[in-house]
């Protein structure tokens, strides 16, 4: 074995995370290594519904979700799938997902939410400003809508709506003749509709990954293509070990998704990380595209313009990590959005599934570990990791500088889970 090479600051994962983070600890002066096994911008960074979603502060932990899952279980075009033989595997989340759903850890991972969101789009701002991509955000809002006629479905938006109201989220209620002001193609075909005000979306996930990569390595960022075999903690520093190497770093940080699990646990960490698999299909469509990402309210996916295609991205599938794509959920993602925007297409070859790491609580993992300090994480973004990818690298570039973060980071720390009742995820 040579002699292990030294880094200041490492962080293992390319997701949008990783980068987010390299990039901006980059810009601020330090000398950053990232290591990844894939190629930088891989994944559910690559395949996510481009949105930057500052309004999703209501976890999916929700008695109203869990009481519709039978419904949404037995359509077979339906928003939720569990796979019957990964039933045993996903068994345990399930439960404490549920659990979750009591009223009072409801209220703390809303507060949490709203921490972390309320600065999305601004620290998103900042970042892509600081590489001259500012073009690749724009900040129209979002449409969250539902089908004339459907009285039942028009009352389920009026009460999210009121919700999010009070929640201070920034929302406006539309009749149809409102939303079709806004976005011509829906006229007749929606009956009532509601404008997330804060919402942002990019022009296109893999090209902003790209990106940010670009600007960490054109700033004298280093990076490595290498799968980290086992974490050594030292006295005050971190030894990572692959394919018969070493690196020992000052700080490092794990933002490397679901695979995060396998470098902590072995470290003495509680990771109780699961996945929700999702999936998109990018779609053609004759006539004029939307402006701005469409959430349909009732079949719970998206519609977003990338370039001069939509993708319609969303669903949530529940099955092991490595299970086989199931494509008809990606396929029917088609039929369904055909239902309000006509003239659409399925790009061959277009489809794409992905595994977000999720805890059963609905938030991120962001922090260090206790009495291993210069290790720091940050994974497990759920459904809002390209949401939360830039606010999360601003706090943790004020940990690894000593400073305090710009908001509580203690909702979200490992040390949740061992904390006083928090049986609830273990």
């Amino acid at each position: 074995m040579t002699q292990a090479k030294r880094s200041e600051i490492v962080v293992i994962g390319g997701g949008v995370v990783g980068l987010a983070a390299a990039l901006t600890l980059q810009q601020r002066g330090r000398r950053v290594l990232l290591i990844d096994r894939d190629t930088p911008g891989a994944g559910c960074s690559w395949g996510n519904a481009a949105v930057i979603a500052s309004s999703f502060v209501l976890p999916l932990s929700d008695v109203g979700h869990i009481l519709a899952a039978p419904r949404m279980l037995l359509d077979p075009l339906g928003p939720l799938a569990i796979r019957g033989r990964d039933l045993m595997t996903t068994a345990p989340w399930l439960g404490r997902f549920a659990l979750n759903a009591l009223p009072s850890r409801q209220r703390r991972t809303i507060d949490a939410l709203k921490l972390l969101n309320a600065r999305a789009v601004t620290s998103w701002r900042s970042l892509l400003a600081g590489i001259g991509q500012s073009h690749a955000m724009a900040e129209r809002g979002m449409l969250e809508v539902v089908r004339g006629g459907a009285v039942d479905h028009e009352a389920s938006l009026r009460r999210l709506a009121a919700r999010l109201g009070a929640e201070g989220i920034a929302v406006t209620w539309l009749d149809a003749k409102a939303v079709a002001e806004l976005e011509p193609v829906l006229a007749g075909r929606v009956g009532a509709g509601i404008l997330h005000r804060d919402v942002a979306h990019v022009s296109d996930p893999a090209i902003v990954s790209a990106s940010l990569l670009n600007g960490f390595l054109s700033l004298g960022g280093k990076f490595l293509r290498a799968e980290i075999e086992r974490l050594v903690p030292m006295e005050s520093r971190v030894r990572l070990c692959f394919s018969g190497d070493e690196i020992v770093a000052d700080r490092l940080i794990v933002a490397a998704g679901y695979r995060s699990r396998d470098m902590l646990t072995p470290l003495g960490c509680k990771v109780p990380i699961g996945v929700e698999r999702g999936y998109h299909q990018m779609v053609e469509k004759t006539g004029p595209l939307i402006d701005r990402p469409i959430s349909f309210h009732r079949e719970a996916f998206l519609a977003t313009p990338i370039g001069n295609q939509l993708r319609l991205a969303g669903t949530v599938e529940l099955a092991a990590i490595d299970a086989p794509p199931a494509w008809k959920r990606a396929e029917q993602l088609v039929g369904l959005a055909s239902r309000y925007l006509p003239g659409l297409a399925a790009v061959p070859g277009s489809r794409w599934m992905g595994a977000r790491p999720s805890f059963p609580d609905g938030l991120p993992a962001i922090g260090s570990l206790e009495g291993i300090p210069q290790i720091s994480y940050a994974f497990g973004h759920q459904h809002l990791g390209l949401t939360q990818a830039a606010v999360t690298a601003d706090a943790l570039c004020c940990l690894l500088a000593g400073r305090g973060a710009p908001f509580d980071l203690m909702p979200f720390s490992l040390g949740r889970f061992d904390r006083p009742f928090s049986h609830i995820n273990r």
